[in-house]
């Protein structure tokens, strides 16, 4: 229960931090994404996965083979004109779990911070972990 809710907050610190950059910056104007598309897309073929996070550095996705696994593999995400990360994983992702690793530099900070975070755009959660799911029926 506590990872969950230190994954909670570790939401809610990254979207404070993108809306202050928005603010920051005079206009949420120049962050919008008019698709559809966000989150998991699944196909037994491919899984595609997509997260608006304009204000990022980097993000990666932290793929689990189940929900208490505590093993998971890595995979980079590249970052569109819109501020769209987005990642396909080939192959059947069918009943596998993921969280986001978010990377903000900081104004002033020495290092950047990373946030593991949930996907703001998913369909579906385990009970305890909070990681999110990509399945056949999402």
């Amino acid at each position: 229960m506590l990872e969950y809710l230190n994954r909670f907050l570790a939401l809610l610190l990254f979207t404070n931090h993108i809306i202050g950059v928005a603010r920051a910056s005079g206009s949420f104007d120049q962050y919008q994404y008019a698709k559809d598309d966000l989150g998991a897309v699944y196909s037994p073929r491919a899984t595609t996965i997509k997260l608006w996070a304009p204000t990022a550095k980097a993000v990666t996705v932290a793929l689990f083979a189940d929900a208490t696994n505590s093993a998971f593999s890595m995979f980079p995400m590249s970052r569109d004109a819109d501020g769209i990360w987005a990642a396909t994983l080939e192959g059947d992702q069918d009943g596998k779990y993921y969280l986001y690793e978010v990377t903000h530099q900081e104004a002033g900070a020495a290092k950047p911070t990373v946030y593991r975070v949930n996907d703001p755009y998913a369909r579906g959660c385990s009970v305890n972990t909070g990681r999110r799911i990509s399945a056949t029926f999402l």
